[in-house]
């Protein structure tokens, strides 16, 4: 049987006990007595607790990650769906800016919202797929 040597942090005797004993105070963390009647135990986190820990906190690392991603796909869609929204009320001849229907919409645009417009080739582009 392995021994291993434990000092009482009271009266500093050292004691042994056996190891695989020492172990299982490490894990459990339950009080035990030195050889005078000092009341000790291990208060500091055990290997399993630690790996339990961090296993937690890759899981809790993981599904934040994840929501983001969603967050940020959904966030996409979104846009996606309002750009082909608003494009198939333009092509029907529906003005962005005010709602009313034109039968020349690009006329009405250069002269009610010039401002508004954006110049050929400056768009902002959505990328992406709608699901």
């Amino acid at each position: 049987m392995e021994m291993i040597s434990i000092c009482c942090c009271e009266c500093g005797i050292e004691f042994h006990v056996p190891k695989d004993w020492e172990r299982e105070r490490r894990r459990d963390h339950q009080k035990f007595c030195c050889p005078n009647g000092h009341g000790l135990s291990f208060k500091g986190e055990s290997d399993i607790e630690k790996a339990q820990r961090e296993a937690h906190q890759a899981q809790a690392r993981a599904n934040e990650e994840q929501h983001l991603r969603l967050v940020a796909e959904r966030e996409r869609d979104k846009a996606v769906e309002a750009k082909k929204r608003i494009e198939k009320r333009v092509s029907r001849g529906v003005c962005p800016c005010c709602n009313r229907t034109f039968q020349n919409l690009q006329r009405h645009m250069k002269s009610k919202h010039s401002a508004e417009m954006l110049l050929p080739g400056s768009e902002k582009r959505i990328e992406g797929r709608v699901q």
